[in-house]
């Protein structure tokens, strides 16, 4: 049986935002308010994906374990620029609610590293085209599609900082029960 994975990393301090506490807040009560229901992703959860390897075979996790193990990169010290929020497909019919992530060359050079590394161990991505990357943070996921333009609104182009990141993480994405978990495989620390 497959198993999927993706590799992401982790915004180290951002669960003690306390703007970005303040806005969830509000967030959620528009929500309640409105009678709309949505599974927000829990603090210890929050990542950024990097690359969704997708469904694995033991072997090609095995591969994805020992490139991420052997990876170098460039660059020693990420930050991660926090700002804005949106929704996935989009804000008038959306599953999904996210923080946005600032498309800087630093992190996309470091993503393209990351992609080039994984590739040459012969574990294919689906997803590692950069022109369809769209750096962002799971906040919350909508059980039904719905509009959440008020919620973008009320989010706008807030500015919540920038967080180092002191690792990648190669996640198992698995369902317990009916909540959706990310389970660290391996870690490479930066």
């Amino acid at each position: 049986m497959s198993r999927r994975f993706f590799i992401g990393v982790v915004p180290e301090g951002l669960e003690k935002n306390e703007p970005l506490k303040v806005l969830l807040g509000k967030m959620k009560r528009t929500l309640k308010e409105r009678e709309r229901e949505a599974r927000w992703a829990a603090p210890d959860l929050w990542h950024v994906t990097l690359l969704f390897l997708g469904a694995l075979a033991e072997e090609d996790l095995a591969r994805a374990v020992s490139a991420l193990n052997t990876w170098c990169p460039s660059l020693s010290q990420v930050s991660l620029e926090m700002a804005g929020v949106g929704a996935f497909p989009e804000p008038h019919e959306a599953r999904v609610l996210w923080l946005g992530v600032h498309r800087s060359q630093e992190m996309l050079a470091f993503r393209h590293e990351l992609v080039e590394h994984i590739s040459a161990a012969g574990v294919v991505a689906p997803e590692a085209d950069t022109r369809d990357f769209v750096p962002h943070l799971t906040l919350a996921r909508l059980r039904n599609l719905q509009s959440v333009d008020d919620l973008v609104r009320l989010g706008g182009r807030k500015d919540v900082g920038s967080y180092p990141v002191r690792e990648v993480v190669l996640f198992e994405s698995v369902v317990q029960g009916n909540i959706k978990k990310y389970l660290p495989i391996a870690r490479r620390t930066l």
